[in-house]
């Protein structure tokens, strides 16, 4: 429930500071594109936080820094300013728009981004064996009903000053209830391992596994803010459509953690090869096309390519022990890949071409994952072993 929760909050925050920031900088997508850019970035940071933390041996001081932390985060409200959101004068408005959601929500939401994995790694210490990626399907089906019941619920029924004030609360009950955790992780006995110890001790994966956990996350979320900004500027700028590509996004991370039946490799790459005649479809015929037909087009390809990535990172999930380093991958993949598509692309494109590129990008992603056991079987051939493994491993890179 607590990590239910925390994920519940966590993304309740993006669409509500969204509309709050929109109308100070015009409304564009851009704008809501730059959001998922912070929001991207500050799970980074509290993934990077969760992995130091989870690497005190001592689950006393791992507890008490968490908690500290907990503290420090509510002297964060109220996450509205009371002037409002003003751009500042002379700077850009990616950087405005970055300095005002730091300003407003930058603690909390790394503190709640920290969380989810913290406290997975606190509960394989105290229910060793068990596995704890339903829990991150779990955390993922907060963040939907969050992202879902916003406009359908919250944002016609509150005003927003009484959605802030809402939100503070469940911070303050979400705070409660990871404190008691906190003292749960205290009392448990220490890990041989940094962060969560397993039954049996694992071995390291290897680079080219963890170089997979990197691209497939970046192709998820370059093919996210891609697919946003194809509908945003391509077929229509309409307010909070573009909630629809990021709950099939957050979909897509459920199905494939909470069991492999729903992801499995044959009806996978039936629906990528569907996907990408359809595509091309929507980018010839597009302009004769009704708005509906576009955007359902788009959001199965995105769906579709996520499910890709998504259900490759759940195969490719190490042992317990490792858990901190894959989230930490993952978050650091969504990171760059909203990069590229918010701050890179348009400096070195003259049209939008993201689209286009990260659905390609996510195809080869995909195949290399597909035959990891193929490349790792040819470069531990004996000969010329090392550079054979340097090859593989940068080479599949390289082509992402």
């Amino acid at each position: 429930m607590t990590i239910f929760l925390g994920a519940f909050l966590l993304f309740l925050v993006q669409p509500l500071l969204g509309k709050a920031i929109l109308p100070a900088f015009g409304g564009t997508p851009a704008v809501w594109l730059t959001c998922l850019l912070f929001f991207q970035i500050l799970l980074l940071g509290g993934y990077v936080y969760a992995y130091l933390v989870g690497r005190l041996r001592s689950p006393r001081l791992q507890g008490a820094v968490h908690v500290a932390a907990l503290g420090a985060m509510l002297f964060w409200l109220p996450i509205l300013p009371t002037h409002g959101f003003t751009p500042d004068p002379g700077s850009s408005p990616t950087l405005s728009i970055l300095l005002q959601l730091a300003r407003s929500v930058g603690g909390p939401f790394l503190v709640l981004a920290a969380t989810g994995p913290l406290l997975q790694a606190w509960y394989v210490r105290r229910f060793p064996g068990r596995s704890p990626y339903r829990l991150y399907a779990l955390s993922n089906a907060g963040s939907l009903l969050a992202l879902l019941g916003y406009p359908l619920f919250v944002e016609p029924a509150l005003a927003l000053g009484d959605q802030a004030r809402l939100w503070s609360v469940g911070l303050a009950i979400f705070a409660i209830a990871c404190v008691t955790w906190a003292w749960r992780a205290r009392t448990a006995q220490a890990a041989a391992a940094p962060i969560a110890a397993d039954v049996q001790p694992t071995p390291r994966p290897d680079k080219l596994t963890i170089g997979l956990w990197f691209v497939l996350s970046t192709c998820g979320s370059a093919l996210l803010l891609a697919t946003t900004s194809q509908i945003s500027q391509n077929v229509a700028a309409v307010p909070l459509l573009w909630v629809v590509p990021l709950a099939l996004y957050l979909v897509t991370f459920i199905l494939c953690f909470e069991h492999p039946r729903w992801s499995r490799r044959g009806p996978v790459a039936w629906m990528v090869a569907v996907a990408l005649p359809l595509t091309g479809g929507v980018a010839v015929f597009g302009h004769e096309m009704g708005m509906a037909p576009q955007v359902a087009v788009l959001c199965f390809t995105l769906f579709a390519g996520c499910m890709a990535c998504h259900g490759e990172l759940a195969r490719l999930a190490p042992a317990p022990r490792h858990l901190a380093a894959f989230y930490l991958c993952i978050a650091a993949g969504g990171a760059l890949g909203s990069a590229l598509v918010t701050v890179v692309a348009p400096q070195i494109f003259e049209v939008v071409l993201e689209f286009p590129v990260s659905l390609a990008a996510v195809v080869i992603a995909m195949l290399i994952a597909r035959r990891r056991e193929s490349l790792l079987a040819w470069a531990r051939r004996p000969r010329r072993r090392g550079k054979r493994r340097a090859l593989v491993a940068a080479g599949a890179l390289v082509l992402v």
